[in-house]
């Protein structure tokens, strides 16, 4: 979790593999992934300008996921060896 100016920000995985931002226990916006690097949709909620600090952070925590995925899938790939 962190903290912007007056507000309480949580990004978590939902169960669909989606990305979820939470500003003050509501959700503002989702990043819609698909099969692919090219397959992905965002969600924003009206009160997000495409010049705001949350928009930003939503685009960042989408390569943030990517890379994530990337490194567990090699770690998988290690594990499926042994």
């Amino acid at each position: 979790m962190a903290e912007f100016p007056n507000q309480k920000i949580l990004i978590e995985e939902n169960l669909n593999e989606d990305v979820d931002l939470h500003a003050n226990d509501e959700r503002l916006a989702s990043i819609l992934t698909g099969d692919s690097f090219f397959t992905v949709s965002f969600s924003f909620n009206d009160s997000i300008t495409p010049h705001s600090n949350l928009f930003v952070l939503l685009v960042l925590m989408y390569f943030m996921l990517k890379i994530y995925k990337d490194e567990t899938g090699v770690v998988d790939d290690i594990i499926d060896y042994f």
